[in-house]
């Protein structure tokens, strides 16, 4: 396994990835993603990090993949993420890494539910695969 280079911060690798695609300026950027000039200033400054529907919105126009904005502008959850080329997630634990994960719109009790739910409907297979203490 190779060692990778250390990520830069969101903001610094944002402002080149921009310039380094031809636009002008961070207001042209956001105009050619369909996003609002105001939300790449945000990005821009550090004061906000971009989901990653945005992320996805944007990585074509930044000439990324949508893999390495994620751990760039995430980099305490690198661990957890796919190597680029690796397949995507199931849509289904895609869904529930986005309504479970640091961005979710749940509140604690809807996240709560979720979690028993799941955890209800895996648990026959949790058992089978498991050897049981005793």
């Amino acid at each position: 396994m190779r060692k990778s280079e250390p990520l830069p911060a969101f903001p610094e690798y944002l402002r080149q990835a921009i310039t380094g695609m031809g636009y002008e300026t961070p207001t042209e950027f956001a105009r050619a993603a369909g996003i609002s000039s105001s939300v790449v200033s945000r990005w821009l400054n550090g004061q906000v990090r971009p989901d990653v529907p945005l992320l996805e919105r944007v990585a074509p126009h930044l000439g990324a993949k949508l893999s390495t904005l994620v751990r760039i502008a995430y980099p305490e959850i690198d661990e957890g993420l796919p190597i680029d080329g690796a397949p995507p997630l199931h849509p289904l634990a895609a869904e529930l890494e986005r309504r479970l994960g640091p961005q979710s719109t749940l509140s604690a009790d809807e996240q709560d539910i979720l979690i028993r739910i799941v955890d209800s409907v895996l648990a026959p297979y949790r058992s089978r695969s498991t050897p049981r203490a005793g």
